[in-house]
């Protein structure tokens, strides 16, 4: 059911949202896209006649090949094994709902304990919980949780990394819009694309410090001394990583002592339709699982000794006291998270790590042949994954895209003084063919 707003509603949500009228949410689209969009239908009389319509419209639409295809920037093109949908498709997952009831949700629970499982061993770490909505809301919810289990109560800074995907920072400065946490940004240098680590040396009122990992540039941070660095400030460290088939190659958090380690787990069976849906990954250290939101499914036994599921921790806004709740997590991201898991169990270890080590090579091949072409160069110098920053002639990218490539994010869009920048992204959804058509197009 959809019940539109009254023009009441509409003006009182403008005026909460600081805008004069409902032409200002559209404000980023040029002015001509606009004008294309305003589709009159009126003279259209029956159904098949709109059908129709909008199916010779859809038939105007052109997108790349799926190897021609280089962004990635937080939501990552992965090949899906068939047997995954077809699992998924099953109604008693595709219908399953949250599993209040242990006797009658064994399937259920069983499938989230082992997301669990499979997330806390790909992140190093003691636990996972069963799934949030995305990497950006997990790493709110990360920054929340830190704050709560700060022993100096007075602490109310977050270090948080300006080198983090610029749209998860804003979801977490949305998230703590109404805390008393205060946000400080913390730098990256501009030569090698890391965070400013030495800025760190000198804070004395943060509680946590928030770093990518790999960041938003693809870079892989140092994450080893900067945990050296946290323990002697007594600061929670947390990582967020976009995208997680970097830990088929690199350290896991764990390893590295992280507190809290918190992801995007688009990339694990999820189609980036668009941008969407998420799965927010979410791990931690055992002895703070009672500080972690969402919820946590164990393993445990009946009367007769045989082995059972249930919800060992349901610390959302609670059915009671849900002052006490640790989080407003009111459903997870089933059907992903399960999705997920399916993936996992069809990829295996072996093939986790072979997936990251093609992700990597392909990136690495497409590097080295990118900047040997006159007037791109490269951004940063630090080591990287399977996504770089290129700074390109506006020509050239133009003439990738007429040529039906789809050459990078432009970092333009999140900052002006990115002009010219662009995020390039390789998966084993790309091939040699492609990049090197890619670098013969830009070479002309």
């Amino acid at each position: 059911m959809f019940i539109p707003h009254s023009p009441e509603e509409i003006k009182s949500l403008l005026e909460e949202s600081g805008l004069k009228n409902i032409k200002k949410l559209f404000a980023q689209i040029p002015q001509n896209v606009q004008e294309k969009a305003n589709i009159n239908i009126d003279a259209i009389k029956d159904q098949q006649a709109l059908i129709r319509f909008f199916k010779n419209l859809a038939e105007k639409n052109t997108s790349p090949p799926p190897e021609r295809i280089f962004a990635g920037g937080g939501a990552y093109l992965h090949f899906i094994p068939a047997a995954e949908e077809e699992i998924l498709s099953r109604t008693e997952f595709y219908t399953a709902y949250t599993p209040y009831q242990p006797e009658v949700s064994q399937g259920t629970l069983q499938a989230i304990f082992e997301f669990q499982t499979m997330i806390a061993d790909i992140f190093g770490m003691e636990v996972a919980n069963a799934s949030m909505y995305d990497g950006a809301s997990s790493l709110a919810e990360a920054v929340l949780m830190a704050k709560r289990l700060d022993k100096k109560r007075d602490r109310k800074l977050v270090f948080v990394a300006s080198n983090i995907h610029p749209e998860y920072i804003q979801v977490v400065k949305t998230y703590l819009g109404s805390s008393e946490i205060e946000i400080a940004p913390l730098p990256y240098n501009e030569k090698s694309g890391k965070i400013e680590k030495e800025l760190l040396k000198a804070s004395k009122e943060a509680f946590a410090w928030v770093i990518g990992y790999p960041n938003f540039f693809g870079i892989i941070e140092d994450v080893e001394e900067i945990r050296a660095m946290a323990d002697e400030k007594e600061v929670k460290l947390i990582t967020v990583t976009q995208e997680p088939f970097a830990l088929g190659i690199f350290e896991s958090p764990g390893e590295f002592g992280t507190d809290i380690a918190v992801g995007e787990g688009q990339s694990f069976g999820i189609q980036p339709y668009f941008g969407g849906p998420g799965l927010g990954l979410f791990t931690t250290k055992m002895e703070f699982v009672r500080q972690m939101p969402g919820r946590l499914v164990g393993e445990t036994v009946d009367n007769n000794g045989n082995r059972g599921y249930v919800l060992t921790l349901a610390t959302r806004e609670q059915h009671i006291r849900r002052e006490k709740a640790t989080s407003n997590i009111c459903s997870n991201q089933g059907l992903n998270a399960l999705a997920a898991t399916v993936y996992l169990a069809l990829v295996g270890k072996e093939g986790f790590r072979r997936i990251s080590e093609i992700n990597y090579k392909l990136a690495h091949y497409a590097f080295k042949n990118l900047i040997e072409i006159e007037g791109i160069s490269p951004v940063f110098t630090g080591e990287f994954f399977n996504e770089f920053v290129l700074k390109i002639p506006e020509e050239k990218v133009k003439r990738a895209i007429r040529e039906n490539f789809m050459p990078g994010i432009p970092l333009e869009k999140f900052f002006s003084r990115w002009k010219d920048l662009y995020l390039f992204s390789f998966t084993e959804i790309n091939t040699l063919n492609a990049i090197d058509a890619l670098k013969e197009v830009m070479e002309r």
